[in-house]
């Protein structure tokens, strides 16, 4: 089978199907990026990785976790399929995608969008976990998803680079962990780790986040 119609049947199968038939499909072209046919012509890459980001955006978090098992620091793939599994990789291919951000160039496409920080304090403060993730994804013009895995992050990484690379203050930024952590030990972290992540990096994934909202309700509709 050739490398097109390869292409052209992974395609007719991915609008549909089960969870486990997405889950599938997202292996094989996983395989198939990491292995790279020898006869297949080397600028087709890019359409299977597009068409394997797009169904990562379906996959639930267990399947999302094994897949971005499967990549490792070094192997090419797209840095937009990369940023899709940041929240789901481990520590150094965390480290890998960050590298990797810091090497791109931002998109002039996307500028950067003031953030109304009183009305995020206030709900950060006021409002239950749930609605408060809804509104950090509104008002940071994300996807639900990627706002609540920040919250949800252990690490404190997410949340750091979310707040950065938005541009919010270091005050909004204290006000969001204090209240999101139950822990003040692990809010403390978040605090010392503020100060490290750089901002660009965190500016180019905040881009990568917002370009994905449209996209997730493009893949909805």
């Amino acid at each position: 089978m050739s490398a097109r119609e390869r292409l052209t049947r992974l395609i007719d199968l991915a609008p549909g199907g089960a969870p486990e038939e997405r889950r599938q499909l997202a292996i094989e072209l996983t395989e198939v990026l990491l292995d790279w046919p020898e006869d297949y012509p080397e600028h087709m890459r890019a359409s299977f990785a597009l068409l394997l980001e797009k169904i990562v955006v379906q996959l639930d978090g267990p399947s999302r976790k094994e897949l971005a098992a499967r990549f490792s620091p070094g192997v090419e793939a797209p840095l937009s399929l990369m940023n899709e599994l940041y929240f789901d990789s481990g520590r150094e291919m965390r480290e890998a995608i960050l590298r990797q951000n810091a090497q791109a160039a931002m998109d002039d496409e996307f500028a950067p969008l003031p953030v109304d920080e009183p009305s995020l304090i206030r709900a950060a403060r006021e409002y239950p976990p749930e609605t408060f993730a809804q509104t950090f994804a509104r008002l940071l013009g994300i996807p639900l998803v990627t706002a609540a895995r920040a919250i949800a992050d252990a690490s404190g990484e997410g949340l750091v680079i979310l707040c950065k690379g938005a541009h919010l203050s270091r005050a909004t930024f204290s006000t969001i962990a204090m209240l999101t952590d139950a822990s003040l030990d692990s809010a403390q972290r978040k605090l010392e780790l503020f100060e490290i992540v750089p901002e660009d990096i965190s500016a180019r994934m905040v881009q990568f986040w917002r370009a994905q909202r449209g996209t997730r309700q493009a893949i909805a509709a």
